[in-house]
């Protein structure tokens, strides 16, 4: 960080040549996670039914939904 200011190109450095995953809101968790983990990625953007972004479901997310289900 430079004079405050955050660098975004810095901080993503070869992150930004990641691919981008966008499932339909309809898709299973289960399917998320194969396709998150096939892909190597820790977040997937989730989309309505006209194919615009509505969300996102991290691996964080993701966590917290397993844990709840563990008693």
């Amino acid at each position: 960080m430079a004079g405050g200011t955050l660098n975004i190109r810095r901080m993503l450095g070869n992150k930004r040549s990641r691919e981008v995953i966008m499932v339909p809101e309809t898709t299973t968790l289960m399917q998320l996670v194969k396709q998150a983990c096939d892909r190597g990625v820790g977040a997937v953007l989730v989309s309505d039914k006209n194919g615009r972004p509505v969300g996102i479901v991290t691996e964080r997310d993701i966590m917290r939904q397993c844990s709840q289900r563990v008693d």
